[in-house]
């Protein structure tokens, strides 16, 4: 070898290097063409790609003879392939080639010119609301090349548009980019300037980081809107936003209530966390007075359209769902009042859904399917498809088990849990999976596949940061496992889907900090398997554990089915 005349070589490091040689061999027109395609992505519309690439004043005709021979060369060099309307990078090595020959220096310029010239390009804000992401990912990679103040404002406004728009695509994520991008271009005097503007992408910045599960940045998020709002009406959102958060993320239940009541007695509705059951007793008496004699025509006669009430009606619904137990049905009896006073909302076929499953706590079950019934039209006419999840958890764990065959409940549950998911609700909607395995494992579904159906919905929980709430399909999730011969005592829930070292010490810990939800689970789970494998004291001592609890859980049937194997 002759190493020195191998060292005077050019060698390539890698085969991005590799691709640019081949690349600069090229026509200096099909280089152009294939660096600005480079700036949009791997793929980029035919009629995108000449807009990019001809001058300012170039418009949206279709390309001309010569740019489609220059394509054409670029196709037959095997660097892009053509895909329907679009171009396609044949590999993102090749985009990466590609960019890299444009000087750093130059890449924020290129960026910038790109996104001016597809928002100018657009005619109409539906021509910009089509292809709101291109412009705003580009104008948001020259920003640093912006130099007008005017300029950062407008590109603040596209960020939050392009936030809505996904949000409706139920892309929170994506969202998230968009009004953390937002964000970082807001300095102090924008807070005085453009105030409304400040709230609504710190507002909106919040809900989506719930929905993705980073807890954190809602509390620091949360924690600048109510230092810095200007009034209560644009804390309302922020503090709603912080009672899901403290309630799904640190599942300080108690303090997630206070924070909702506290607000709720700001705007004139005042609770005590510490009210009787008698209070909530006399209150579902008089709420079934008021509704003798209404059909659901004449409750939806009146729709309410004040906006200070819209807002109490949502913050009882959130607030209601963090109150201990004894409290509980005084919030959703406020909304049905509220509605039958003010007219309904989107809130008020919660309300009715929650009203149902206390008629059927009563004994009432044919008030309970009325009422539940009430509660879906409610929704339907309102088109309220965001309380999907909510009303459908609430009738589907209790009356409609009772009322309508166990297996025409399966469909309805997954698709409320679906519909949790679009529009965010991560919590109810984890709840809905919980109920969906509690079916299914009743409807004689194999064990296998409710296995299966389990591992999948729990590890979506796990992404949206709902533990607490999948924790209650652990106990399923062990007497499937004890079911199916994967324990080592098969009348005892302990194994690989308990998260402590053993049941004992799970359900000890349950004890301390009076999780009755949890505990109902667990009692129940540990006294099934005990029964079928016949350790009928473990069996008994569970049941009577359950039967001592304050506020037993009497929804999915367990209620009933606790009764008959304890006789």
């Amino acid at each position: 070898w002759d190493t020195k005349i191998l060292e005077s070589k050019s060698i390539f490091k890698d085969a991005a290097d590799l691709l640019s040689r081949k690349i600069l061999f090229l026509p200096k027109d099909i280089q152009f063409k294939l660096k600005k395609m480079a700036c949009i992505g791997s793929q980029c519309d035919i009629t995108i790609l000449h807009l990019i690439c001809g001058d300012d004043s170039a418009s949206k005709e279709p390309p001309d003879e010569l740019c489609n021979i220059n394509i054409a060369i670029a196709v037959d060099e095997g660097l892009i392939q053509k895909n329907g309307p679009n171009y396609d990078f044949a590999h993102d090595q090749i985009e990466s080639a590609a960019y890299s020959l444009i000087p750093e220096k130059h890449q924020g310029p290129w960026h910038l010119s790109i996104g001016k010239k597809l928002l100018s390009s657009c005619n109409s804000e539906e021509e910009i609301e089509k292809i709101i992401f291109l412009i705003t990912d580009q104008l948001n990679r020259g920003k640093l090349s912006m130099k007008e103040e005017a300029e950062h404002i407008s590109l603040i406004e596209l960020n939050y548009r392009a936030a809505k728009k996904a949000i409706s695509s139920s892309m929170f994520s994506n969202a998230s980019h968009y009004l953390k991008e937002g964000i970082s271009l807001l300095d102090e005097t924008h807070r005085e300037t453009h105030h409304r503007l400040w709230i609504s992408l710190y507002v909106s910045y919040a809900e989506t980081e719930y929905c993705n599960g980073n807890f954190k940045n809602v509390r620091d998020t949360v924690g600048s809107i109510i230092a810095h709002a200007k009034s209560l009406d644009d804390k309302v959102p922020a503090y709603k936003t912080l009672c899901l958060c403290v309630g799904s993320g640190r599942k300080n239940y108690r303090r997630s209530a206070q924070i909702g009541l506290d607000v709720l007695g700001q705007l004139g509705e005042h609770f005590s966390i510490n009210q009787s059951q008698v209070t909530a007793m006399a209150e579902f008496l008089k709420t079934k007075f008021l509704l003798l004699g209404k059909d659901v025509d004449i409750i939806m006669s009146k729709v309410m359209e004040d906006k200070q009430m819209l807002v109490i009606m949502d913050l009882l619904e959130t607030t209601s769902i963090y109150c201990p137990h004894n409290m509980v049905p005084l919030l959703p009896l406020r909304i049905i009042k509220l509605s039958l006073s003010h007219g309904v909302c989107v809130n008020t076929a919660y309300g009715f859904a929650f009203y149902s499953g206390m008629l059927c706590h009563v004994g009432d079950v044919s008030g309970a399917y009325k009422y539940g019934k009430f509660a879906l039209d409610i929704m339907q006419r309102m088109q309220a498809k965001e309380k999907y999840c909510r009303i459908y958890s609430l009738l589907y764990c209790t009356v409609f088990l009772k009322t309508n065959c166990m297996h025409s409940c399966l469909d309805p549950v997954l698709e409320a849990q679906r519909e949790g998911l679009k529009v965010g609700d991560t919590s109810y909607a984890t709840l809905c999976a919980v109920i969906y395995c509690n079916i299914a494992f009743r409807c004689k579904k194999k064990l296998s596949l409710v296995k299966k159906i389990s591992i999948y919905l729990k590890k979506e929980a796990k992404v949206y940061k709902q533990e607490s709430v999948w924790n209650l399909a652990l106990p399923l999730e062990q007497a499937i496992l004890n079911l199916m011969g994967y324990a080592e005592k098969p009348s005892l829930l302990d194994g690989d889907a308990i998260p402590r070292e053993s049941i004992d010490v799970w359900m000890a810990t349950a004890e301390r900090v009076k999780a009755d939800r949890l505990l109902c689970a667990l009692y129940y789970w540990q006294m099934l398997v005990a029964y079928m494998f016949d350790d009928i004291e473990l069996a008994i001592k569970m049941v009577e554990k359950y039967l001592d609890l304050k506020n037993p859980f009497e929804g999915l049937v367990v209620g009933s089915e606790v009764i008959f194997l304890y006789g």
